[in-house]
């Protein structure tokens, strides 16, 4: 039957769009910041955690204030070109409010697409309109492939997990108090779903225990078991069927993953803020910081490969106990 349009989803949120006057205001505290604080920083932080960011800015609320917004926007406030910079060296700062590898790259794409569009558009008008494209379909060029576009290398994604924050921070303080601060707040957290595995996790086979080395309470088995663990109660006791890998490191979680991970208490996802550049107004220079964050060797996409028992279904149960098909 057709869609009743009297069935309509009405949203009761109060919350408003992010309209012209909050960016102006956005533009104009920064720019205030400026005149009032000796340096200025650009920093990332990796997992935000809204809960322990709150707490640092918090802390620091007497000699700091943090800014979090579109990359493009605290750019502008600082100024794309010496003509438009608040403060001399700005612009050059600007440039280093970056967001993760993949959102550059996809910028980039987005880029492209828009032009290759254009051109289409303008050989489509000349051939009378004949030759339109029809709806998910991708422009090819003459050669019958795609157009290349930017692509991201593997090492650019390992540094940049599309979990990464970044933002700006106005201090009085050093740059050496400032890390100390920022250190002292780096904390472990559950992993999120498309969160990278910073190591495999395995069930062995019997008794089921968590991290800390006590059995499962039974009544979670039936949570266990839906989210893909083969378990089964025995008097009582949550017993895995057979040996079971939870995740792989390097591999993606998704939803299952990171719910196991939850009810066993490991925690992948680490908080950590660290900086990328500093512009100190005495001076107008801007100095570029080296990471010192520590990325781990994930491994590669393709280490599970396709037929692995560890493999899990789209429906939460693993392929080992998936019914075989025609059933």
């Amino acid at each position: 039957m057709p869609k009743s349009k009297r069935q309509k989803v009405v949203s009761l949120t109060v919350v408003k769009k992010k309209d012209r006057a909050w960016k102006q205001s956005l533009i104009q505290s920064i720019r205030t910041c400026v005149e009032e604080y000796p340096s200025c920083y650009v920093f990332k932080c990796a997992n935000m955690r809204n809960e322990t960011f709150k707490g640092l800015r918090d802390e620091l609320s007497a000699s700091s204030r943090f800014f979090v917004g579109g990359n493009k926007l605290m750019r502008a406030a600082f100024g794309k070109t010496k003509e438009d910079e608040v403060e001399k060296g700005l612009a050059k700062f600007a440039l280093k409010i970056i967001g993760s590898a993949s959102s550059i790259a996809a910028a980039a794409n987005a880029a492209n697409d828009d032009d290759e569009d254009d051109g289409n558009e303008n050989e489509n008008d000349n051939n009378g309109g004949s030759n339109k494209r029809k709806k998910g379909q991708k422009y090819k060029n003459n050669s019958g492939s795609q157009n290349n576009s930017t692509k991201v290398t593997k090492k650019e994604q390992d540094n940049e997990h599309d979990t990464t924050t970044t933002g700006v921070v106005f201090t009085n303080l050093s740059k050496e108090d400032l890390e100390s601060v920022m250190e002292e707040k780096t904390t472990k957290d559950f992993a999120r779903v498309g969160q990278v595995a910073t190591e495999t996790i395995v069930v062995p086979e019997g008794a089921v225990m968590n991290i800390f080395g006590v059995a499962m309470s039974h009544t979670l088995e039936p949570t266990l078991r839906k989210h893909g663990l083969p378990t089964k109660l025995n008097k009582g006791v949550v017993e895995c069927i057979k040996e079971k890998t939870i995740c792989k490191k390097g591999m993606k979680l998704n939803a299952d993953q990171c719910a196991l991970l939850r009810q066993f208490g490991y925690k992948l996802a680490t908080f950590h803020l660290y900086l990328k550049a500093g512009w100190v107004k005495e001076t107008g220079k801007t100095e570029e910081y080296a990471n010192e964050e520590e990325y781990l060797d994930y491994g590669d996409d393709d280490e599970m490969l396709e037929g692995d028992d560890n493999t899990f279904a789209s429906d939460g149960l693993p392929a080992s106990m998936m019914l075989p098909a025609g059933l």
